[in-house]
């Protein structure tokens, strides 16, 4: 791809796929919130051009100086992703006007595919040991039906422009850039100081994707003829038990804390389990997961806890 536009490129998904672009010659137009206390995330490049703009925006925006082709429009800019935030049926509806908006822009700017950031919140809780694109979505939180009722009507829109429309539904994806209330950052903030660490009995299995992984599989999708419409599931293709993942955070930390399995109680019974099918993901673009977990562990604590200092 020659040139993309991103929303949201401040996000831990959106750093990590204009970190892979650039590294391919790519022109990346991204746009971030005016004053973004995250501008740090982004690389310095000639080929980087940094657009302020608030999501709420996106609506008549005008650009100067665009090449006339964009290949790519990769939307991740969402707001109230925290966990109160998640809860707010009038903050994440809000969310649905600005992916509608997305779209529109991109079709103005004159982009061939637009992809968008779906969530596995769209499926709600169900008893599948794998999640498909073709599994039933049936969210129960105000994210996760946003989240769905974003990918689908933008799928209309861009449809009515003649847009070709991507939607990925991402699982657990982790990195440096992690949010703090994430279990994978507060759980490896402990055992970096061999602090306690109290827990529920981790019998659930999960799915997690460093996020370099999730950056290469966005442009994969950018660059792939995936036909006018598709949805894909993002994840490393295989889960395993939330207890063993904690087991190798330990071990990569080289932490003395204590691991207090059961200590916690789970509130609604055991919390199901998630596995992302990616065959179809692969099948179209070739996409593998490549860091393993612990790998991707050991990058997180030589970045934020022994190359730039304890957080």
């Amino acid at each position: 791809m020659k040139n993309i536009f991103v929303t949201g490129a401040t996000s831990m998904l959106g750093a990590a796929l204009i970190d892979d672009c650039l590294q391919y010659g790519t022109n990346v137009f991204a746009v971030v919130r005016p004053n973004s206390k995250n501008i740090s995330r982004l690389p310095k490049s000639e080929l980087l051009h940094v657009i302020e703009c608030e999501l709420s925006g996106l609506k008549g925006l005008k650009f100067y100086g665009l090449p006339e082709e964009i290949d790519a429009f990769y939307h991740f800019g969402w707001e109230a992703t925290t966990k109160s935030g998640r809860n707010s049926p009038s903050q994440q509806s809000e969310n649905i006007s600005s992916s509608l908006e997305a779209v529109r822009l991109a079709h103005s700017l004159g982009c061939r595919k637009f992809i968008g950031a779906g969530s596995q919140a769209e499926y709600g809780i169900h008893t599948n040991p794998v999640t498909s694109p073709n599994t039933h979505a049936e969210p129960v939180t105000a994210y996760g039906i946003s989240k769905l009722a974003a990918g689908r009507l933008c799928a209309l829109e861009a449809e009515k422009l003649r847009t070709n429309f991507v939607w990925v539904r991402i699982f657990s994806v982790y990195g440096d850039n992690d949010g703090a209330e994430t279990m994978i950052t507060a759980i490896l903030r402990k055992l970096m100081k061999n602090e306690y660490c109290a827990l529920t009995q981790g019998v659930q299995n999960w799915d997690y994707l460093y996020s370099s992984d999730a950056g290469r599989a966005f442009r994969l999708i950018g660059e792939s003829d995936t036909g006018k419409s598709s949805l894909y599931c993002l994840g490393s293709g295989k889960a395993r038990s939330i207890r063993s993942y904690v087991e190798d955070m330990k071990e990569a930390a080289e932490s003395s804390s204590v691991l207090g399995f059961g200590d916690v109680p789970y509130t609604d019974g055991i919390p199901p389990s998630m596995c992302a099918d990616i065959s179809d993901l692969t099948r179209d673009t070739g996409f593998v997961p490549e860091v393993s977990f612990m790998e991707g562990i050991q990058k997180i604590i030589n970045i934020t806890y022994r190359g730039g200092g304890m957080k």
